[in-house]
């Protein structure tokens, strides 16, 4: 009786233990992160668990501020922001200093005077004269020095007109006042306004000062520009007529009687 070969039969059990095992790849083997392709030739995305027929969202921002989204439906919603217009323009400006003063502030026009005049009365010196008939002032260094009031060099045919308690001359009208009690008050009056006329004498054109002096063995001395109503009533070559009202009561030592009328007597040429 023949028996089988004993090692053909080993030899061809151990070569079907080692083939591999043939068949459709497990779906749950798919599960992993990276992107691939099924057995059934379907694509997947990995790390994605949203629904794959929605549009991913879509986001837009603009120079206005506004932002669109893709809906999930497929509409779109569009939201605005509050921004700034892009055409506005944001200015500032700054003036350059030139060194340049500020120009003097306007002055009020003058109140009227009311009512009759009255002629004033207790004044020693009423005398008119031309800035070219005073004296040049003593000078330090040896000079002599021109006559100004402040505001620049007047002209030489600006008309000074002076009121006081204290005597004046016409060969120094200008001088100063002596310790007192004393008083003095002196009104500048340009060329081009030597015409009957109503001012205010806080202006810059037609203007007036004072000063003023103290008795006792303190003699002090004090002044400056004040408000008053000057009205020119006539003007000539010998006198000038004039009227003061609404006088700020400005002096500190003295209490003269200034509200009236008077006519004051110009220094011969």
């Amino acid at each position: 009786m023949a028996f089988p070969d004993f090692s053909a039969r080993v030899s061809t059990l151990l070569l079907l233990l080692t083939l591999p095992a043939c068949g459709p790849k497990d779906q749950e083997e798919d599960t992993g992160d990276d992107a691939g392709t099924t057995t059934t030739g379907e694509v997947t995305t990995s790390g994605d668990d949203s629904d794959p027929t929605a549009p991913t969202g879509v986001s837009v921002t603009g120079t206005s501020g506004a932002t669109a989204s893709t809906s999930a439906t497929g509409g779109t919603t569009v939201s605005t922001t509050t921004a700034p217009d892009p055409t506005a323009t944001s200015t500032s400006t700054t003036t350059p200093d030139t060194g340049d003063t500020d120009p003097p502030d306007p002055v009020d026009p003058p109140v009227p005077c009311e009512g009759v005049a009255t002629p004033l009365a207790g004044i020693t010196t009423t005398i008119g004269y031309l800035k070219s008939q005073i004296p040049p002032r003593p000078d330090p260094t040896g000079g002599s020095t021109g006559t100004s009031t402040g505001g620049g060099e007047l002209e030489p045919g600006t008309l000074f007109v002076k009121l006081s308690d204290q005597a004046f001359t016409c060969a120094d009208p200008n001088a100063s006042i002596d310790c007192g009690p004393h008083w003095e008050v002196t009104i500048v009056i340009p060329p081009e306004f030597q015409t009957p006329g109503i001012h205010n004498l806080l202006g810059q054109d037609v203007r007036g000062s004072a000063s003023e002096s103290s008795g006792g063995e303190g003699c002090s001395f004090g002044g400056g520009s004040f408000s008053a109503t000057f009205e020119i009533l006539a003007i000539d070559d010998e006198t000038v007529s004039g009227r003061l009202c609404n006088v700020d009561d400005f002096f500190s030592f003295n209490d003269p009687q200034l509200e009236g009328s008077f006519t004051a007597t110009r220094c011969p040429l």
